[in-house]
Parts: C-alpha cells; structure tokens; sequence
C-alpha cells in the first residue's frame, strides 16, 4: 500500500500514466532548467559547485564548459580534471587503490 491507497490500483493507474510518456516529454522535462540547472541561460544565483571529470569521460567538454560557466556567473566552483579516468568514474569510488586514487579523491571533496 503506496502513501495510503490501495496498492493494486494505484500500480494500475501509475502503469496507465507512465504508458502514456513518451520519449518527446521526457526529454522535454529532462531539458528543463529547474531539473537540469545547466541548461540556464543564467546561472547566477546556484550555490557552490563541484565538477568532477575524467579526461576520458565522454562529457568532458560539457562539464568543463559548465565550470566556465559557473565561474563566469559568480557561483563559487572547484574543477578538477582527473587523468585516464572514464565517464562515471567516481562510482567506482569502492575500488579506489593507492595505485589509482582518483575515485576516493573525487568522492572526498
């Protein structure tokens, strides 16, 4: 039982909507500046950030380019590139050697 209602419906009625998404209004949403805050034209005003990215990740250009932007609107952001690291490398934050740092470092900021 979901937040009081009856499980059963509530699974049906919630399987009707997300049905009904399409790929069009996903990424509608997704693009949106209120859940993606990078998509805004003005980033003044978001609080401190961190950019976290591997030289090999395949977002590189794009986060690096939202830390400029970011500094360039005033917001307070620590940068940092790491070496041979792929996308998402931080997850792997579990599995940080002394041989290969980078994961546990990332995390700890």
């Amino acid at each position: 039982q979901i937040c009081g209602g009856s499980s059963s419906a509530d699974s049906k009625e919630w399987k009707e909507k997300v049905a009904k998404l399409d790929n069009e209004l996903v990424l509608e949403v997704a693009r949106s500046p209120e859940v993606s805050p990078a998509r805004a034209d003005d980033l003044s005003g978001l609080p401190p950030a961190l950019v976290t990215t591997g030289a090999c990740e395949c977002l590189r250009d794009s986060q690096l380019e939202l830390a400029r932007r970011l500094e360039a609107a005033g917001v307070a952001v620590e940068s940092h590139v790491y070496a041979d690291m792929p996308h998402a490398f931080v997850l792997a934050n579990f599995a940080a050697t002394a041989a290969c740092p980078a994961p546990e470092d990332a995390v700890s900021r």
